[in-house]
């Protein structure tokens, strides 16, 4: 697919076009930090930009219910379209948008290029651990 480039990585924006909750809103906040921090400096220290490019400035988050229960029946499916000038994160709550913004931000490269695609993604298992209810299990 094409490439894409973050030129701005201080005003890319993650925006909530569903159900908002504050859990997300700390999501926002944790994955613009982990996608840019560290590299934000670095290159906009003048270095050439890709070739065959196109910009991308942000990522629409739509997530279609309130609901902010975790439970073994909770959808944490989504679908992660990379494509520009902005991305598009759809999913059902706001857990299955919890593992998009996981999969952009390893989606995402150090050079602030990400490559268009889309990736459908659900658990396996309606579980991601066991806990032992009896301490002599231990």
């Amino acid at each position: 697919g094409t490439q894409g480039l973050v030129k701005n990585p201080h005003g890319f924006q993650f925006v909530a076009t569903g159900a908002q909750s504050s859990i997300l809103t700390a999501a926002f906040k944790r994955y613009h930090a982990l996608c840019f921090s560290a590299a934000a400096s670095s290159h906009q220290g003048g270095g050439a930009a890709p070739t065959n490019t196109s910009e991308l400035v942000g990522l629409d988050v739509n997530v279609t219910s309130a609901e902010l229960e975790l439970s073994l029946t909770t959808s944490e499916n989504y679908t992660l379209h990379v494509g520009y000038p902005r991305a598009t994160l759809v999913a059902v709550t706001v857990f299955g948008a919890l593992r998009g913004l996981e999969t952009f931000s390893q989606l995402l490269q150090d050079d602030h290029t990400i490559t268009a695609q889309t990736v459908v993604d659900w658990p396996r298992f309606p579980f991601r651990g066991v806990r032992c209810a009896s301490s002599s299990h231990r």
